[in-house]
């Protein structure tokens, strides 16, 4: 009776958790209390015999705790050195991990195995706790160890962190083997134990153990939910399994679960990884007629699967019909209607686009520009694609290709030779794409002079050009009575042919020689390589 009117009233006069004022009577006794703060009332109570006190540090530690003021409640306990207590310290150790103090919380736990009694159950839920929040995953896992080792019988709760803690550091043995004990044991498995192996098992791409996990729920009497469908959905998109993902979300509907806006997103996501368009759009179709509250990431999707296949404009007619659902186009929604303009050939509504989204203030970043570059770069809008590179604030080698390639098909060869200079300052390295690109300008614009310092510059940075490349580029110096310049390169083509004769000529001897040392040859034979093996050769 005393202990159910001290937990009716600490419970009636904490306020959130929080050590605040009293309201109302206490009506486990015949007297208001003169109290002002949970701490002043636990002194009343050890006063009237309630409470003794280490239990009256106890509480108030624990309260700390709850109130996220864990500072004080370490304070409180290294006041107590001499009466500490187990219990003490759990609430202390709990404390730290609400305020993710996990660095206190091990101090704590440490101090613990020098008590006479050690850390108990609790005392371990509670240290393996602090170390999840805290993303020690492997001190966590570690004291669920050294609780097996003791003999202490895993709660629920102790269970869950070491799933969790298992899950965060991608341990998939070890959070299959505690599932398998937990089985084994018997253990009472509850939501968060499966969402916790289901979050694992996303992050691994491990579908086909998803789908096994949510079948073992159902045949243990645990009814998956939303979140696990989702999670078991979103497993599939790293694996191409497009058709099981919309297997899991035709489950959830069989299940009575509704499926939320995640669980579609997911399947959507799979579907458009692996080019089934037809299955996104049809996804967004089922979404709209069941009149389900859609965001843009659902619309987004559905227009990111069709910018792919270069379907503009049912592109832009799913971004008329989200002004329709009072959602206004973001950043993504624009990109990807700017892929679609461009794989559709449409570079002048994907320049459109980049103005609107100047309009609406939203500031293209490389991404965007580089879908707009990209549709230039098809359409050979050489002066676009230079005026959209050179407002993008970081160039790679990929947006100088595409500049490369609208610069060279106009015959635009300065443009082409002052990209290469560019990318110089900028410190892209230039690939052989780019050289191709170069050369393909100034060989059509017919500038040999120019072509011949390509191949000498690509020769130097260690590119090889092909016999092909070498070919033209000697004709079009001898159309322009370059003779000089022709027989250089003529010198040069025949050096480069003797070298990579020379080259194979040294790896068939090679080859030869490992064939010999692999078939085991111990004595001499006839032939070549029966006098290599004998001896009759030295190593050169």
């Amino acid at each position: 009776l005393r202990g159910t009117r001290l937990l009716g009233a600490r419970n009636a006069y904490k306020d959130d958790g929080r050590a605040g004022r009293p309201q109302g009577r206490w009506t486990g006794r015949s007297r208001r209390l003169p109290t002002q703060s949970l701490g002043e009332m636990y002194k009343v109570f050890v006063d009237d015999g309630m409470l003794d006190d280490k239990t009256e540090q106890q509480l108030r530690i624990t309260d700390l705790g709850h109130a996220g003021r864990w500072t004080e409640a370490l304070a409180l306990l290294r006041e107590s050195a001499e009466r500490r207590t187990v219990r003490m310290h759990t609430a202390a150790i709990e404390a730290c991990g609400r305020g993710k103090q996990w660095r206190q919380a091990l101090q704590l736990w440490n101090e613990v195995q020098e008590l006479e009694s050690g850390p108990g159950l609790l005392c371990h839920e509670a240290a393996m706790r602090a170390c999840t929040r805290g993303g020690q995953w492997r001190s966590s896992l570690a004291i669920f160890t050294q609780g097996l080792l003791k003999g202490i019988q895993p709660s629920v709760d102790m269970y869950a962190s070491a799933l969790r803690a298992a899950g965060d550091g991608l341990q998939l043995s070890k959070a299959l083997s505690i599932y398998e004990d937990m089985v084994e044991k018997g253990t009472d498995m509850r939501e968060t134990h499966y969402v916790s192996l289901l979050q694992m098992f996303n992050k691994l791409g491990e579908f086909r153990r998803s789908s096994a996990l949510l079948r073992q729920m159902t045949s243990r009497s645990v009814a998956p939910t939303q979140k696990c469908y989702s999670l078991g959905i979103s497993s599939c998109i790293s694996d191409g399994q497009w058709d099981r993902s919309i297997s899991l979300l035709r489950e959830m509907l069989g299940a009575a679960v509704e499926p939320g806006i995640s669980a579609y997103a997911s399947a959507m996501t799979s579907c458009r990884n692996d080019g089934m368009w037809e299955h996104v759009v049809e996804l967004l179709k089922e979404m709209q007629e069941t009149g389900m509250d859609m965001d843009h990431i659902n619309y987004n999707l559905a227009i990111s699967a069709l910018g792919y296949q270069g379907f503009w404009e049912r592109a832009l007619s799913l971004m008329e019909q989200m002004s329709y659902s009072a959602l206004s186009p973001n950043r993504f929604t624009y990109g990807s209607a700017m892929l679609a303009c461009a794989r559709g050939f449409q570079w002048q509504q994907a320049v459109n686009f980049l103005e609107d989204m100047k309009i609406v203030s939203i500031q293209p970043n490389d991404k965007e520009l580089g879908c707009v570059l990209l549709a230039c770069g098809i359409a050979c809008r050489w002066q676009l694609s230079l005026e959209v590179l050179n407002s993008m604030a970081s160039k790679d080698i990929v947006s100088y290709g595409m500049a490369m390639q609208a610069c060279a098909k106009v015959l635009q060869w300065e443009h082409a030779l002052g990209l290469l200079r560019d990318m110089d300052r900028e410190r892209v390295a230039p690939d052989a794409i780019m050289y191709a690109g170069a050369t393909k300008a100034c060989k059509l614009a017919q500038r040999s002079d120019k072509l011949a310092e390509l191949l000498v510059d690509m020769k130097a940075r260690g590119f090889t050009p092909s016999e092909q490349e070498y070919k033209s580029s000697i004709e079009a110096c001898e159309k322009k009575q370059h003779f000089d310049v022709a027989l250089e390169l003529e010198a040069t083509r025949i050096d480069l042919r003797s070298s990579q004769a020379l080259e194979r000529e040294e790896f068939e001897a090679e080859k030869m020689l490992e064939d010999a040392v692999n078939f085991r040859i111990g004595k001499k034979q006839g032939g070549l390589v029966g006098k290599i093996w004998g001896g009759e050769f030295d190593e050169t």
